[in-house]
């Protein structure tokens, strides 16, 4: 429904998530999109994907619990991946692998490894997580650098 906004141009969007949110846009953009029950979308028939450009994937979750993680992307817009090196939940080698597997079916996968803990960008009260202001400056940084260039 975004694509049906009068202040979207359904031909220029990018997708963008954090954690969670990365996960669900691998899980979409490797989906053949032929049934609801695939992905849980009420609404596949007449799904176009064709105008995003771009999908920013901040540490996605990318554990055993995503069993797509490593299926072909049917959707294969320009990506940009912020690999947490101290992230909690996947290692920095698993999260290379993962994102090889994207680059191998096709993707441009352009990637960052930050030096910080998952969620570094936002405060908490997790004793695992930790807020780093200026990591969590870069990463703004580096994401209106992507926007601008994937669209």
């Amino acid at each position: 429904g975004i694509s049906r906004r009068k202040d979207v141009d359904p031909h220029r969007m990018v997708l963008a998530g954090w954690s969670h949110g990365g996960w669900g846009i691998m899980e979409l953009m490797s989906a053949p999109l032929k049934s609801p029950a695939e992905i849980g979308l009420a609404d596949v028939d007449g799904l176009d994907l064709s105008g995003v450009k771009g999908a920013f994937l901040a540490y996605p979750y990318v554990g055993a619990v995503a069993r797509r993680r490593f299926a072909a992307w049917v959707h294969r817009p320009r990506t940009f991946a912020v690999i947490a090196r101290h992230d909690h939940l996947t290692t920095v080698r698993n999260a290379r692998k993962v994102m090889d597997a994207v680059e191998d079916g096709g993707v441009e996968v352009e990637r960052w490894l930050a030096d910080g803990t998952h969620a570094f960008d936002e405060h908490s009260e997790s004793p695992i997580m930790h807020f780093d202001p200026a990591l969590a400056q870069e990463s703004i940084d580096r994401f209106t650098d992507f926007l601008r260039r994937a669209v």
